[in-house]
């Protein structure tokens, strides 16, 4: 059986970003961080979320920006301590905006500290 390649992509080394998202001791949906591919298709490698500091229940997000302006959730997570401490958001494709949020279920008590990072690469 023969096999014909009829598309090569050349795929650039990874790229990665972390930081540390301060959650406020709050129950509204908050933005742990946006990436911009700025129009380039970029496949997001994963996203890593530390959940450690997290004494409460949240929902994770993950939303894809469908028109330049709006942003349409596409995964969801409903997160408990009980689970393990950290969340990883699987790859997928994109070419505009992503955006991870978290909405607690109830207050924290205080501020936590999510650490997070995330690997991505343009296809060309």
């Amino acid at each position: 059986m023969d096999i014909v390649i009829t598309t090569i992509r050349r795929i650039q080394a990874a790229d990665e970003f972390g930081a540390t998202f301060a959650h406020p001791d709050s129950v509204a949906e908050e933005t742990i961080f946006t990436f911009d591919p700025a129009g380039s298709r970029t496949e997001i490698v994963g996203i890593w979320l530390d959940l450690f500091n997290l004494t409460q229940g949240a929902t994770i997000r993950t939303k894809h920006m469908i028109d330049g302006v709006n942003f349409r959730t596409f995964d969801v997570l409903v997160w408990a301590p009980a689970m393990e401490d950290g969340v990883y958001i699987t790859g997928f494709n994109v070419r505009d905006q992503i955006q991870v949020t978290i909405q607690s279920a109830v207050l924290e008590g205080v501020a936590r500290n999510i650490p997070y990072y995330y690997l991505y690469r343009t296809v060309e």
